[in-house]
């Protein structure tokens, strides 16, 4: 299977996002305590600049909040990337002889 190629299984793609909910429960859960912690943690990632933290005193509150929301991202995308390629190698197998 070629990397820098599109994806050529856009369905099990599609189907891996979708089947993966329950894992993306059990990060939601370890990550966070609560929904007011999730907010706030999406709220220092995407709406509040750093200057601005900083401006505030707020930088470290800035780092660890929003680096929650980050991690679990790059988390999200990571798993789905390494199931989708040992999922399309194996159809490759069947299917690319």
């Amino acid at each position: 299977m070629d990397f820098a190629a599109p994806v050529d299984y856009p369905a099990v793609f599609g189907a891996l996002i979708v089947l993966n909910w329950p894992v993306y429960r059990v990060l939601w859960a370890v990550m966070f305590r609560d929904a007011a912690e999730a907010k706030e943690s999406a709220w220092f990632f995407f709406g509040r600049s750093l200057l601005r933290s900083i401006a505030r005193g707020e930088t470290w509150k800035q780092l660890s909040s929003g680096g929650k929301t980050g991690l679990q991202m790059v988390t999200v995308m990571v798993l789905v990337t390494a199931e989708y390629a040992a999922v399309a190698s194996v159809i490759d197998l069947f299917v690319k002889k």
